[in-house]
């Protein structure tokens, strides 16, 4: 007898991608899934368009976030598993694209033995599937080489690549509170349990649409604010024994989002660096810097050189 295949996408105003994404479920070659979307309160025309969807397959269901759930594509992921029946889950995004034998494939390497596999997912550029594959892969397969990626922000696959079984995600759930980085934070939390046995694909099956979306200040305080709580996670459980890996990811917020907003988010900088100095592992000269630059930040002092001092202290806590 064929295994159900559970689906879950959240959703939130996207009518005018997600319904090139459902094309892409129902197309499948294996015929035993069912999808679970999960609108988390849209706008557009989203509900009109999943009821044509639901009424031409029976096997796509469409929820809405409960109204006591904290908004995000977090809660509707949830909810998503906790209303699913599948023995197998894959997690999509609304604009993600399938290949026709996702599902086949999937099945079919799938080993008792199992408990997750990873295919490789593909760049989708103005709509055009390409072969630029987005998956990293360290040298040596296991659980703890991969948590190591995530920690380090070197992400080695998309949420689409991995199909799970049931009993592994029973444990976890998507951290509600973020609003970004979710996903990282759901793999790293995973694979943090343990090792596993999984087995890497090296087929493209999947496809990511890349996009340049809107990077507007509500996007900024997203990705700053989940940044910090995530940070707050990794420094105060388990994870710190990788400290040395996610300073790779501290250091990459810091330059990307944080210190060119450093008028703005000068409490966060300042949280951060001292978390730095109090628990990383830092030598004798990474603390020396970081806490010059502390001081001469405290102090409210500018002077010509300062933006390449502090790229040079950047460079030097990795």
């Amino acid at each position: 007898m064929k295994s159900l295949v559970s689906i879950i996408i959240p959703t939130y105003n996207r009518a005018h991608l997600i319904g090139e994404t459902l094309d892409s479920i129902i197309a499948q070659l294996y015929e035993k899934w069912e999808c679970i979307v999960v609108d988390d309160g849209s706008v557009d025309y989203t509900e009109e368009l999943l009821e044509f969807y639901c009424k031409k397959d029976q096997r796509i269901q469409f929820h809405h976030r409960p109204a006591n759930r904290r908004k995000g594509a977090n809660a509707c992921r949830n909810y998503g598993f906790e209303v699913s029946t599948g023995e197998f889950l894959i997690f999509l995004d609304s604009d993600d694209l399938l290949d026709i034998a996702v599902l086949e494939n999937r099945i079919r390497f799938f080993k008792k033995s199992l408990d997750f596999l990873i295919f490789s997912t593909a760049k989708l550029i103005e709509g055009e599937k390409t072969n630029y594959i987005i998956n990293n892969d360290p040298f040596e397969l296991s659980s703890q080489t991969y948590l190591k990626m995530f920690l380090a922000y070197n992400l080695p696959w998309q949420t689409s690549s991995v199909i799970w079984r049931r009993k592994v995600l029973q444990k976890f759930s998507f951290d509600e509170h973020l609003q970004r980085l979710q996903d990282i934070d759901f793999h790293i939390s995973i694979l943090n349990f343990g090792e596993y046995s999984f087995e890497r694909i090296n087929k493209i099956d999947s496809f990511y649409r890349i996009n340049n979306g809107i990077r507007n200040d509500v996007y900024l305080n997203q990705v700053i604010t989940s940044f910090i709580h995530f940070f707050k996670k990794v420094y105060s459980s388990s994870l710190i024994k990788y400290e040395e890996n996610f300073r790779d990811f501290v250091v990459f917020f810091l330059s990307r989002f944080l210190y060119p907003n450093d008028t703005k988010y000068y409490k966060q900088i300042r949280f951060v660096e001292k978390e730095l100095l109090k628990k990383a592992n830092l030598n004798y000269k990474q603390r020396k810097l970081l806490g010059v630059k502390l001081w001469i930040d405290e102090k409210g002092i500018r002077f010509k050189g300062y933006g390449k001092l502090r790229n040079n202290i950047l460079r030097k806590l990795v």
